[in-house]
C-alpha cells in the first residue's frame, strides 16, 4: 500500500483538485454551445417561479405524446426542475445559472467518489481517483450541461459515500440516509437506477449477515414517500402522465436516433456491438482520436478485476466493481437511444477502479505510474483545452440570437432550436417545433434549425413521409435562409407575393450580411 498522508497534505491535495476542475468547469460553462435540452429542462422550472406552475411551453406540444405539457409537466422527473427552483430564486435566472447547478453537482459527485475510495482503499488512492475524475472530459462536459444527468449522478454517489462511510458505526441510519438520497437520484432521472443496482449489491456483498427483513423495509421508505409525492401531482391528470410517461421512453432521443429504449433485451449480442459504436466511439471520439487511450485505460483498470485473483478478491475491487459494472450492463440492456451523456454514471466509477489499479500495480514503479498520469492529464486537458478555444457559444451562439434579436420585432413568433430561448427570453414569442407548425398550423416569422434539427428532419423521411414532405414544401415555398454560421441556419419567412425577405434582410452566411 502507499504510505499515509497528513491531514493538512491531504486538504491541500483536496483543495487543488477540486480547484482545477471547478478552473475547468467554469471555462467550458462560459464556452460552450447551447443546447436545445437545456432550455427544455429549465422550462419548468422557469414557469414554477414566475408563474406558479410546472409546466411546459417553450416546446409546442399539440398533435403528439407531449400533448397536455402546457398543463403539466410528466415528461420528466420532477425534481430537476424543483431544486431548479430554488436556485433561480436564490440566485436568478439565466443559462449560466443553470449551469452552474450542475458544476455544484459535479463538486458533490467529486467529494463523493473521494469518501467512498478513501473508505475502500484509502487517502492515497482516493486522491488519485479524484483526480482523474476531475479532469476527464466527459465529466466536465455533464459539469456544465444544463442537464439533469450530473445532479442524479451527484445524488446516487453521495448515497453510496453515506452508506460505506457510515455502516459500521450505525447501519440503520446508513440505510434509511443512503436510499433517501438515492430515492431523490431516482426522481431526478431513471438513470438513479444504475447506482440504485450498485449500491444494493454492495450492501448485499458487504453486510448480508447483518441485513434483516426490518432494514430492507426502511430502505424502502423514502421511495414510497417520493413515490407518494410525486403521485398527488400525477393524479392532477393521469392521462397526460401515461401519455407523456409512454411518450418518452422512445422520445425525442428515439425519434433523432431510430432505437427504443429496450431493444438489446431481444438482442443482447448485437446491442453490446451497437453500445460500442454508437455510445463509446464517439463519448471518446472516435476511431483515431487521442481519447482513446482513456478508454483504454478505463478497460484495462476495470478488467484487471476479472484477470488478476489476488485483485479480484479484495474488498476494494470487489465493490467498485459492483459499482462499474452493473451500470455498464444496465445501459447496455435498458438504454437502447445509446444517449453518451449517461456515461457520467459510468466514467467516475471507471476513473475510480483505474486508480485503484495502478495503486496496487505500479506502487513499485513511480515513475511508470507517473508517465501514464502524465499522459492522461495531457489528453484529457488537450481535449478540454480544443473546446474552450473553439468557443461555441460566441462564435456560433451569440451571433444568431444577435441576428435574431435585431431582426425579429416584438410579437413576432420565432420557432426552432429552443437553444435561443436563453438570448430572446421564456417569456417571448417563441416555440420550439421540429414539424414547423405541422399540428399547430402556426406560421413562425423565423424557423432557426441546428446540426440537431437537421438530423431530426431527415428521420422523418423514413419515419414520418408526409411530415418531411411539409417541412421541405414549407420551407422552400414560404421561406428563404437569411443567417448560416456552423451552428446556426436562420429562414425567414419571405412577404407575401414579393419572394424576398421580411423588410431590411438580406441573406447573411457566417455571419456577414449579403446585401
Amino acid at each position: 500500500m502507499l504510505p499515509a498522508l497528513g491531514r493538512k497534505r491531504v486538504a491541500l491535495a483536496l483543495f487543488g483538485i477540486l480547484g482545477m476542475f471547478l478552473l475547468l468547469a467554469t471555462a467550458t460553462a462560459r464556452t460552450a454551445g447551447v443546447h436545445a435540452t437545456e432550455a427544455w429542462f429549465a422550462d419548468p422550472a422557469y414557469h414554477l417561479v414566475h408563474h406558479g406552475c410546472l409546466c411546459t411551453t417553450l416546446i409546442e406540444s399539440s398533435g403528439f405524446w407531449l400533448a397536455g405539457a402546457d398543463r403539466h409537466t410528466y415528461w420528466i422527473l420532477p425534481l430537476h426542475a424543483l431544486v431548479q427552483s430554488v436556485w433561480y430564486r436564490l440566485f436568478g435566472f439565466s443559462l449560466w445559472t443553470l449551469r452552474s447547478l450542475s458544476i455544484v453537482s459535479g463538486a458533490l459527485a467529486l467529494g463523493a467518489w473521494f469518501a467512498i475510495v478513501r473508505k475502500l482503499s484509502g487517502t492515497r488512492t482516493a486522491l488519485l481517483a479524484a483526480l482523474l475524475i476531475a479532469i476527464d472530459y466527459r465529466f466536465i462536459q455533464a459539469s456544465v450541461s444544463g442537464r439533469m444527468d450530473m445532479l442524479c449522478a451527484a445524488m446516487g454517489a453521495a448515497a453510496v459515500a453515506l452508506y460505506v462511510t457510515l455502516r459500521e458505526r450505525n447501519l440503520t441510519g446508513a440505510v434509511l440516509g443512503a436510499h433517501a438520497l438515492m430515492a431523490a437520484a431516482c426522481f431526478t432521472h431513471p438513470c438513479g437506477v444504475l447506482l440504485f443496482a450498485g449500491l444494493v449489491a454492495m450492501m448485499w456483498s458487504l453486510d448480508r449477515a447483518h441485513l434483516s427483513p426490518g432494514l430492507f423495509a426502511l430502505a424502502v421508505v423514502p421511495y414510497l414517500i417520493a413515490a407518494a409525492l410525486y403521485g398527488i401531482y400525477v393524479l392532477q391528470a393521469p392521462h397526460d402522465f401515461v401519455r407523456q410517461f409512454q411518450g418518452n421512453i422512445t422520445g425525442i432521443a428515439g425519434e433523432l436516433g431510430g432505437g427504443t429504449r429496450f431493444h438489446s433485451l431481444l438482442a443482447p449480442l448485437a446491442g453490446l456491438l451497437e453500445e460500442w459504436q454508437a455510445r463509446y466511439l464517439p463519448a471518446f471520439g472516435g476511431p483515431f482520436s487521442l481519447q482513446l487511450f482513456i478508454l483504454f485505460l478505463y478497460a484495462a483498470g476495470t478488467t484487471s478485476s476479472v484477470l488478476d485473483p489476488d485483485f479480484r478478491t479484495g474488498q476494494p475491487a470487489r465493490c467498485l466493481w459492483m459499482l462499474a459494472a452493473i451500470p455498464v450492463i444496465l445501459l447496455w440492456l435498458l438504454d437502447g437511444t445509446r444517449q453518451y451523456k449517461y456515461l457520467v454514471h459510468v466514467v467516475p466509477a471507471a476513473a475510480a477502479f483505474t486508480a485503484l489499479w495502478l495503486a496496487n500495480r505500479f506502487n513499485q514503479h513511480r515513475r511508470v505510474r507517473a508517465i501514464v498520469l502524465s499522459g492522461v492529464a495531457a489528453v484529457q486537458l488537450a481535449a478540454i483545452g480544443a473546446e474552450v478555444r473553439r468557443n461555441v457559444f460566441a462564435q456560433d451562439y451569440q451571433p444568431a440570437v444577435a441576428f435574431l434579436k435585431s431582426r425579429s420585432s416584438t410579437g413576432s413568433l420565432v420557432m426552432g432550436d429552443a437553444s435561443v430561448a436563453f438570448g430572446l427570453g421564456f417569456d417571448t414569442a417563441f416555440v420550439d417545433d421540429f414539424r414547423l407548425g405541422y399540428f399547430s398550423r402556426k406560421q413562425p416569422q423565423f424557423f432557426v434549425t441546428t446540426g440537431f434539427y437537421q438530423r431530426w428532419i431527415e428521420r422523418r423521411q423514413f419515419d414520418d413521409p408526409a411530415l418531411y414532405r411539409h417541412i421541405q414544401d414549407t420551407l422552400a415555398r414560404n421561406y428563404q435562409s437569411v443567417f448560416q454560421n456552423a451552428g446556426y441556419t436562420i429562414y425567414a419567412r419571405r412577404e407575401t407575393g414579393s419572394g424576398t425577405a421580411p423588410s431590411g434582410e438580406g441573406s447573411l452566411t457566417n455571419g456577414v450580411a449579403n446585401k
